[in-house]
């Protein structure tokens, strides 16, 4: 994220996240960041997602590969959207 919006998204993701929201070539389309913030927050909230918790998982398993999954998805979309944004594409 830091890539695309040259803002620290660890600090604040959704603020970074409104920087790149756009219809053009090279940005994210509002309902795709809205969905993005979501999990963003699901995956920061949701207690054995991503972080501990000392009593145990607090979702199921299968809660957790989902998230996960759609992590990971999101990351290879911000790449291409970052992509779409350089100048000297090969191809």
């Amino acid at each position: 994220m830091q890539i695309l919006t040259k803002e620290n998204a660890s600090s604040n993701f959704n603020k970074a996240l409104q920087k790149i929201v756009g219809n053009e070539r090279g940005k994210v389309p509002r309902l795709l960041s809205q969905l993005i913030e979501k999990i963003f927050a699901y995956r920061g909230d949701a207690k054995g997602v991503t972080h501990a918790s000392l009593e145990g998982s607090k979702i199921q398993e299968n809660e957790a590969e989902f998230i996960l999954s759609c992590s990971a998805t999101i990351i290879t979309y911000l790449i291409s959207v970052a992509a779409e944004n350089e100048e000297n594409i090969p191809f």
